[in-house]
């Protein structure tokens, strides 16, 4: 009896064992922020700045405006960060977005967007749209994501004050 009973803890504590192994793989330690990896990474921010609007046939259409944004705030994974964007807007739409952010240190990420406007009973305006990250360089080279964004711009004045959230993001490399 007395070896059956010290098989039975045997095979309890190395069943024990098995599992605090197995668990931690499950909960790997949180990703490096300075290297992206096959892991996604969430990243969110705000940004403040402004846009203008002009024709451009060529590029929007005759029933489209063409928009010119700058925004900065701060990213994670990116810190202090510039966004230099341009997009078609009109009919409810936020068309042909190309985006370049530029981190801190300047490594940069690229991006497309398309999304959608409306006018809200403050007479702001309120934008929305999906982000799609095509690359990058320094750390961000190879990368790829995409992030949510939303914000509210003044449709009185050009320049137009804007500022947009990005959130519900992620960025990853292949």
């Amino acid at each position: 009896m007395k070896h059956l009973s010290i098989l039975l803890i045997t095979a309890l504590l190395l069943i024990i064992a098995g599992c605090a192994e197995k668990t931690d793989t499950v909960s790997p330690a949180e990703p490096q922020v300075t290297e992206l990896s096959k892991i996604p990474i969430a990243w969110k921010g705000h940004l403040d700045g402004t846009t203008v609007h002009y024709p451009d046939p060529s590029m929007c259409g005759t029933t489209m405006m063409h928009s010119d944004m700058n925004l900065e705030g701060e990213l994670t994974l990116c810190g202090k960060t510039s966004v230099v964007c341009q997009h078609c807007i009109g009919n409810g739409l936020v068309t042909n977005g190309e985006a370049e952010l530029t981190a801190a240190n300047g490594d940069k990420l690229f991006a497309t967007y398309e999304g959608s406007y409306t006018i809200l009973t403050t007479g702001m305006m309120g934008l929305t749209a999906e982000m799609t990250i095509t690359g990058g360089t320094g750390r961000f080279e190879g990368a790829t994501g995409y992030g949510n964004c939303f914000g509210e711009s003044d449709p009185s004045g050009n320049p137009i004050p804007i500022w947009m959230e990005i959130d519900e993001g992620y960025l990853y490399k292949e």
